[in-house]
């Protein structure tokens, strides 16, 4: 059964002959000319692409695309596809390069496409044709669709007297070929079906001498009754014309703009931003405008004008010169007999249309290549954004409505704005919240004085310059579209006229109205069913003005609020971990036998729960709290008559008021959440509730923003716990969601539920699947992630990424994953060498390791790359849990770690005992036992005989275990020598407990003596006179306290890698001749330089030695290669390569000429120089020698990868091209770069 059409969105289609795309400036331009026709689908024919292609042109294109490649000189066709609404079911490609196929949903519709390339034969486009018949037949059974677009260039006249000139006939005349092709698929020349007797081509020889119409579109019947227009149009580089088909849907109120966004790359334009300082000072002086209200949202509304203007002025003037040339080429081409002046003129303006797009392509050329070597190959947004996967532009076509799925745009709208509308309406009691501070306000704590008066105070202009500077750049504005890049770039010039403006709503008690408006977009939850409302999550994006002003209030807040939330609260606060969240419910599952009752976890889920708190229980919340009034008035303003709209795929829904809930994409909105919830964790704490019972301590809440886990008694405490919630639901209007919350016993259970709350062996907690079952909580919390973390570096490796790049990829893409797990868990031996293994492949691209993973890992100065081992990661992980216990050991999240190292004498005694995790008289989690395995491998004991511990000691052993004896700890018994006479034996049980007044056991005192063995007691007594009073070691690691701030994550990580890889870098002969501070600055400085990551990486490898030459790979892997490839005569060495070849030689000595042109006394460079760089007195020729040597050295290594002999002219076209992406760059390093190379002259 066929689909039914219906286009719900315009749909528009492009096809161009190219005529190859190899060269990267013409790529470009035509990708720029494709783009800019603003066709959904693109077919392009004679792309002369291959397979090594698809990686690259993909990324340049930047959306999904398929390929049936040709050769480097012939044939190949793509199908390009550019913010297309719908998804792709499959693609076929022709394995002979001449046309490729797909299916696209839309708006569940089927759509058949398949972009054609004809040869230049009769027979063989017959047979061509015949072939893409049975495509269209077999897709057809597997999709069924009434809907094909054929498009492309056929080489196929379909009328030999209409579509071709000169033609042998005089009245019409149908191509058999063509004909039976489109009888065959019953498809339809929809051009030549609007265009009834109209004579225009799409192709033309040079000279005018012939044209036809080869160019075009067949669709099947159904779609003729959505087509807008059919249009054939020239194009740059090609002597085709490009063909264009728009499809429209009869449903013309589908026309939308979305919200106006500033474009940030008008910052760059002199003119504009001239107008703008003009436009900011005209108002600030304007006494007509009396307020700062009216001044500064009369700005935003120039601001947005005149930025809209100016955008479209250069649009205009750009789209006019080249409408004009186009509009001349048709005029022109629409005549059959060309004069010699005609011809003339055609060539003139196709080189104007062919350069045009050849400037515009240079432009972005040198704009991609400037943000490449500013933010390629680093932990930026950009970097990382170049691998997310493309998602559904129009986002919410389809939603589940009444059970059934709907995809109307006009019931979908009304849906939403109910949904919202209601979602965001107050369901505020008076009593409820009157009757709940009532029976709790004795127990909620005051902030302090000074806390109050911080942020009472009147706002600064200095609070205003920190939030602006703290904000990022490149978010997404509000519904004013004016970004932070704007406000940071004029700040100077608008900071006094908002800074009015702010203080006036103050005054007023109210924002302006431009600052109440929000926008909405709904973001999918990860694994949920997008169609369904609950499963989108609602972002509000707000004006800048709003967040520059709820930053500085946030900031304030920051200051105080951690006195008034409780430790059991780890959301949104500098210091809180979530991971104390998670071992803590992992340690009472971990360590059940300490609760003796039948204790319960229950995971509480509330319904939307940002969406639902109430505005005013908020306020009335801080009033309790003791905030000042000042603070309340400004807290208040942000709710007081809000307004959001959703945005959709067509539009927006109507504007609803938002009169609870917290806009999430606020600042502020976080910390009103945790000061608001904080009062469900006091009702709980204060309540009848009896929680888990650990050796005497009670435990009954702990919290991760609404994220809530209550700990009960028994079963019995779960009714008690929905009442006792219910009462702060009713006043705050978080509401549970019953049907999510989950019951987790401790002990076995033989209920499945309880109070209809089911009872799991296994909960998702925090992205944590807690389980008692070890081997499920591998597979699924460390097994399942490190797959998902293969998966995706694997698909980075389709980009050619430098070495600098893939280093840096496992660390974002792969361990940032794997940390969160391994915080809170411990990580088995093999998969810790399962994903160091994973990793060291993925930076080698699955091939030969060049450098060892001990030599990568070490820092720049030393010779490596500073790669990260995930077992050394792991430990410093794991130590970092273990300082956290140690500064805060008194808290609820080590309540059970306490218990059990208190069994040993405590956390602080164990760590500076010898002792042995398996002969400990403790039986520890595999969690903590890896704590402790690094905290050993880091520690060194180095015990002396005085100092040798009684407790915890691997050889003085009871059956197998170390001893500890608590009430001889209380006496500060812990060194053998304690139990000392003054003569170096062991003391007689009478003398002991005389010594010490303690009753000890004959039992007792003989099994901790008589186990101390006979070796360590004589070596003791040996040395025994001149032993002084033993002293507990400190727990420092190089002299430096565990806790010290300075043993962060950068001390830790080079502690462990010099004890799991001691020594230093294999040092290579070339720097036999440099010291210590010499060799590190060569190995560092050139990091910093402003050239790409592709520069850096030849650089690196020529002073590593692994640059791979032929000699080298013949040396290291006895491959048969040949000689080099420009002399052919001599081996080729990366010495020959890089310097001693003589075309080489020559390239060097021009290079030293030019150089000497404007610096004198330069010495030649040696091949020492090439290969690692010059140290010079003068560091400004030490900077531009070091740069234009490693510019040089990869243009060399270019060349040969192209096969190309490296020329002179070539190598200062280079350094044009580089030095104008320089100027692109506002940073120290590519200003002065550029401002050397700005005094050669490269011609």
């Amino acid at each position: 059964m066929c689909s039914v059409f219906q286009v719900k969105t315009n749909i528009s289609f492009f096809s161009f002959n190219t005529r190859g795309l190899k060269e990267s400036i013409k790529r470009k331009a035509v990708f720029l000319f494709c783009k800019g026709q603003q066709a959904n689908c693109i077919f392009l024919q004679e792309t002369h692409s291959e397979e090594s292609d698809v990686k690259f042109w993909s990324q340049q294109w930047g959306d999904k695309n398929f390929f049936s490649h040709g050769t480097n000189r012939s044939a190949g066709v793509a199908i390009c596809f550019n913010r297309c609404p719908g998804r792709f079911l499959c693609n076929l490609a022709d394995k002979d390069e001449h046309w490729v196929a797909c299916v696209l949903n839309t708006d569940n519709t089927l759509i058949t496409l398949v972009n054609v390339y004809g040869y230049n034969n009769d027979q063989e486009n017959k047979n061509l044709l015949h072939q893409i018949s049975t495509v269209i037949k077999e897709l057809n059974t597997k999709f069924p669709t009434d809907y094909i677009i054929v498009g492309g260039d056929f080489n196929v006249t379909p009328d030999e007297w209409l579509d071709r000139w000169p033609s042998k006939f005089s009245s019409e005349h149908r191509n058999p070929i063509f004909e039976n092709f489109a009888n065959d698929t019953k498809l339809i020349d929809v051009w030549r079906l609007l265009n009834k007797d109209v004579k225009q081509f799409t192709w033309h020889k040079p000279n005018g001498q012939s044209r036809s119409r080869i160019d075009y579109w067949l669709v099947s019947n159904s779609i003729l009754q959505y087509v807008k227009e059919t249009v054939i149009s020239n194009g740059p580089l090609s002597d085709h014309c490009a063909i264009i088909l728009r499809l429209q849907s009869k449903d013309q109120n589908n026309t939308f703009k979305d919200y106006w966004k500033f474009n940030s790359q008008t910052l760059r334009n002199e003119e504009y931003c001239n107008s703008i300082k003009k436009l900011i000072l005209d108002i600030q002086n304007d006494e007509a405008i009396n307020t700062p209200i009216l001044k500064w949202e009369y700005l935003k509304f120039r601001i947005r004008k005149t930025s809209i203007a100016f955008g479209k002025k250069l649009n205009r003037q750009r789209k006019e010169e080249e409408s004009n040339v186009v509009k001349e080429l048709m005029n022109l081409y629409g005549k059959l007999n060309w004069t010699e002046e005609e011809k003339g003129k055609i060539n003139s303006l196709q080189s104007k249309l062919d350069e045009m797009y050849l400037y515009r392509a240079k432009g972005a050329y040198l704009r991609s290549k400037a943000k490449w070597i500013e933010e390629g190959e680093k932990n930026t947004a950009y970097c990382c954004n170049l691998e997310k996967r493309r998602q559904e532009y129009n986002s919410i076509c389809n939603l589940i409505i009444n059970g059934e799925e709907c995809t109307d745009p006009k019931r979908i709208s009304s849906e939403v704005f109910t949904f919202y509308s209601n979602l965001y309406k107050s369901s505020y009691s008076e009593q409820n919240v009157t009757s709940f501070f009532d029976k709790i306000s004795n127990w909620i704590p005051v902030i302090d004085d000074n806390f109050r008066e911080i942020c009472d105070e009147d706002l600064t202009i200095e609070e205003f310059d920190f939030a602006i500077n703290s904000m990022a750049s490149d978010r997404s504005p509000g519904p004013d579209g004016i970004t932070t890049n704007f406000y940071k770039h004029f700040w100077e010039d608008l900071k006094l006229l908002l800074f009015s403006a702010f203080n006036e709503c103050i005054n007023q008690k109210e924002l302006m109205a431009t600052m109440k408006q929000g926008v909405i977009k709904l973001i999918p939850k990860p694994g949920k069913d997008k169609k369904k409302l609950s499963n989108l999550r609602p972002i509000t994006l707000l004006n800048t003005d709003y967040k520059i002003f709820t930053k500085v209030l946030a900031t304030r807040l920051k200051i105080g609020i951690s006195e008034i939330i409780s430790p059991t609260q780890s959301g949104f606060l500098k210091g809180r971990l979530i991971q104390n969240n998670i071992r803590l419910v992992l340690d009472l599952i971990d360590y059940n036998y300490l609760i003796k009752d039948d204790g319960f976890m229950l995971f509480l889920d509330f319904h939307k729960a940002f969406d639902s708190i109430e505005h005013t229980f908020i306020i009335k919340t801080f009033k309790h709290f003791g905030f000042g009034d000042a603070f309340l008035d400004m807290i208040t303003m942000l709710y007081t008559d809000i307004n959001s709209c959703i945005s959709l795929s067509e539009g927006t829904c109507p504007r609803f008021r938002v009169e609870r809930g917290i806009r999430q994409g606020c600042s502020i909105s976080p910390l009103l959440f945790i000061v608001a919830t904080e009062l469900l964790a006091i009702t709980v704490i204060n309540s009848n509730i009896k929680g888990l019972d650990v050796n005497n301590h009670k435990l009954i809440i702990s919290q991760l923003a609404d994220d809530t886990t209550i700990f009960l008694k028994n079963k019995e405490q779960i009714p008690l716990a929905l009442d006792t919630i219910k009462i702060f639901s009713d006043a705050s209007g978080l509401r549970l969601n019953l049907d999510k919350c989950e019951l987790m016993s401790i002990h076995n259970c033989s209920h499945s539920s309880l109070y209809n709350i089911p009872v799991k062996n296994e909960v998702k907690y925090l992205g944590i699947w807690l389980t008692k079952c070890m081997a499920d909580s591998e597979e699924k919390n460390i097994q399942n992630t490190t797959d998902k973390c293969k998966k995706t570096l694997n698909h980075w490796l389709q980009r050619d990424l430098t070495l600098f790049g893939r280093i840096m990829l496992t660390k974002v893409e792969s361990l940032s994953r794997l940390i969160y797990p391994s915080y809170s868990l411990a990580i088995p031996p093999r998969i810790i060498k399962d994903i160091n293994k994973l990793n060291f492949n993925f930076i080698w691209k699955n091939k030969h390791h060049y450098i060892s993973n001990r030599d990568l890992i070490k820092n720049y100065e030393e010779g490596g790359l500073k790669a990260i081992d995930f077992e050394i990661m792991n430990g410093i992980l794991k130590i970092n849990w273990l300082r956290s216990f140690l500064k805060n050991d008194n808290d609820i999240w080590f309540l059970i770690p306490s218990l059990i190292f208190n069994k040993v004498g405590g956390i602080q005694f164990l760590l500076v005992c010898d002792f042995e995790i398996s002969k400990l008289p403790i039986k520890l989690s595999k969690f903590h036992q890896q704590v402790l395995l690094n905290w050993n491998l880091m520690f060194k004991h180095n015990f002396s005989p005085h100092n040798v511990p009684l407790w915890n000691n691997r050889v003085i052993l009871n059956r197998g275990k170390s001893m500890f004896v608590e009430e001889w700890m209380t006496k500060q018994i812990w060194s053998v020598t304690h139990i000392m006479d003054e003569n170096g034996d062991i003391l007689e049980l009478n003398r002991f407990n005389e010594k010490y007044d303690m009753s000890c056991s004959f039992e007792l005192y003989k099994k901790v003596s008589q186990n101390i063995p006979i070796v360590l007691v004589n070596t003791i007594k040996n040395n025994f006179s001149n032993i002084p009073t033993p002293n507990l070691h400190k727990i420092k690691l190089d002299g430096l306290d565990l806790v010290n701030e300075k043993c962060n994550n950068q001390f830790l990580r080079r502690y462990l890698v010099n004890i799991l890889y001691p020594g230093r870098t294999k040092h290579s002969l070339i720097f036999k001749d440099y010291n210590k501070s010499e060799i590190s600055l060569i190995r560092t400085k050139y990091l910093k330089f402003p050239i790409p990551p592709k520069f850096k990486e030849v650089h690196f490898r020529t002073t590593k030695n692994i640059y791979p030459s032929n000699e080298f790979m013949r040396d290291r892997f006895k491959f048969v290669l040949d000689n080099c490839y420009i002399c052919k005569t001599t081996s080729e060495t990366t010495e020959h390569m890089f310097y001693g070849c003589v075309t080489i030689q020559n390239l060097w000595k021009s290079l030293h000429v030019l150089i000497l042109s404007q610096y004198g006394n330069i010495d030649f460079w040696s091949f020492q120089n090439i290969q690692i760089g010059v140290i010079l007195k003068d560091k400004n020729s030490e900077f531009l020698d070091n740069n234009v040597i490693i510019i040089t050295k990869y243009y060399i290594h270019k060349c040969r990868y192209a096969k190309s002999p490296p020329s002179w002219s070539a190598l200062k076209n280079e350094l044009s091209l580089f030095r104008k992406s320089l100027k692109l760059i506002n940073k120290p390093q590519a200003i002065k770069l550029h401002r050397f190379l700005e005094e050669f002259d490269f011609s």
